[in-house]
Formats: C-alpha cells, structure tokens, sequence
C-alpha cells in the first residue's frame, strides 16, 4: 500500500500521495494527475503507476507541486488533544490507554527544533513534557545531574556552573529549549567541534516504551557493558521509540574561558 512518495523533475519537486494522505500545508498547490496523457488535469484520475520495483494499480492519486522549499515552521498539523503529565506514571498510563485503542502519540517538548520531530502528523495526542520540569538531583563528586525532560537546557548549563560544573552541549535554542528535546534530536551546538553532542553526554534514560513500560536504559556509570546500548539507541529517535521521563548527564570541570573561534 502507498501512501505517499516523492519525485524530482528537472525544474520541481512533486509529491504524490492518496487522497486520504492528503494534508494541505501552505506550501502546496494541488494539481490532479492524468498518468495516461502525462499532463494536469481538473479531475482526479484512477491511475496505474511504476515507481521502481514498487506498483500501485486503481488508486486515486493527487500530484501536489513544491513551490518553495519547505521550512517546518511553516507547517500545521492540529492534535486532537494536548496532555501535560506531570510523572512517569501519568506518561505510563497515557501510553498503555494510546496503545490500546490506536491512538497516535507525538512528544513535544519546547517546539523550537527545526527536524519537525514535534509535529501530530497523523493527529492523536500530543505529549507535551512541560511539567516535567525539576532537576531531581547533582552528583557533583561523579559530575553528574538527574533531570526530567522539561528542564530548559541553559537552566541546566547555569545550575551546574554554580557548583563550578559545566554541561557542554549548547544549541543554539539553548535559552528555550528542552534537555527531552534536546535527547530526541541528539542536538548540538557551537561547542560540538570540541566537545560533541548531546549523545555523548549521556549515562542512563528512564523511558516509557509505546505500551506503557518504563526501562532504564543504561546505569549511572562511566562503563556499562551490560547488555544492548539502548541509551544511544534512544537518542536522536525523536520520540519514535518511547518518551524519556528522567535522564542522567555527565557533567565536566567549568572551564576558566569560553572563546568561540569562527574561522
């Protein structure tokens, strides 16, 4: 079954996609696609068409032109409702309810990025981690911070300097955006060159799976060989794989000078 998929001409980019594929966004113009006579036309087709090895017979398509390039700040897609838990718990049973009755869930933490992570494409819920907002606890012996995903990134970075810490990621959102947000885009910054990205700064995540069961992915040291490396498998997965309700980070030594060298 097709749902959707993309092609280049020399001069623009289409997308086709199924009438109930369909969502308009402003920088679509719809043009119906008559694949016998390989022109637009006013009315839709039944069409049969060869994409590759991939074949789709008797379906109604629509052929929607690019007409700029496509930024996600320009998109809409509404969520049927917006939940704001406050636990792991409330997450769990968010989830455990969503999975059994089919329900889509989209994690949303401060909005900023610019991936689309974020966007209910296909509506449902969206899971917004704003409670989820406390710093639950500062190793400053082993330089490591407990926090939810709802911590604002800079708020994290000025906490740990007051305890002569540093957390080293720093995107460029870091005044608004979230570490939840952060660990689903494996997000970087000006600081990366030198010291990486938000992957490498991660010892443990607690993570509620689609059905409602929280793991913990790793352990709260520097050497943990047990097992598969979920904690790198969740990073960057943009909310696909489950939701981080508490994450353990390295922190470093604060440096005595911060320059930024732009060559």
């Amino acid at each position: 079954d097709i749902d959707a998929f993309v092609f280049d001409s020399p001069t623009q980019q289409y997308v086709v996609a199924t009438d109930d594929a369909v969502t308009q966004a402003g920088f679509l113009e719809t043009y119906d696609m008559n694949t016998s006579a390989g022109n637009d036309t006013t009315g839709k087709s039944t069409a049969t068409l060869d994409i590759g090895d991939t074949r789709a017979d008797a379906a109604t398509f629509r052929l929607l032109r690019v007409t700029e390039d496509p930024e996600t700040e320009d998109l809409v897609f509404m969520p049927d409702v917006v939940l704001e838990p406050e636990s792991t718990a409330e997450v769990s049973a968010i989830l455990s309810w969503a999975h059994g009755h089919g329900v889509p869930v989209t994690a949303a933490g401060a909005r900023t990025g610019l991936s689309g992570g974020a966007l209910p494409i296909r509506g449902g819920i969206a899971l917004s981690m704003r409670r989820m907002n406390r710093s639950l606890a500062s190793d400053t012996l082993n330089h490591q911070a407990v926090v939810e995903p709802g911590v604002i990134t800079e708020e994290l970075s000025n906490a740990a300097a007051e305890h002569g810490l540093m957390y080293a990621v720093d995107p460029a959102s870091r005044g608004t955006c979230t570490i939840g947000g952060n660990l689903a885009e494996n997000s970087g910054g000006p600081r990366a060159v030198k010291y990486g990205v938000t992957k490498d700064w991660v010892l443990n995540l607690e993570v509620v799976l689609a059905d409602g069961t929280v793991i913990e992915t790793g352990a709260n040291t520097l050497k943990n060989s047990t097992g598969y490396n979920l904690t790198q498998l969740m990073v960057g997965s943009e909310g696909t794989l489950g939701i981080v309700t508490r994450a353990t980070l390295k922190l470093l030594p604060l440096t005595r000078n911060h320059e930024l060298m732009w060559v």
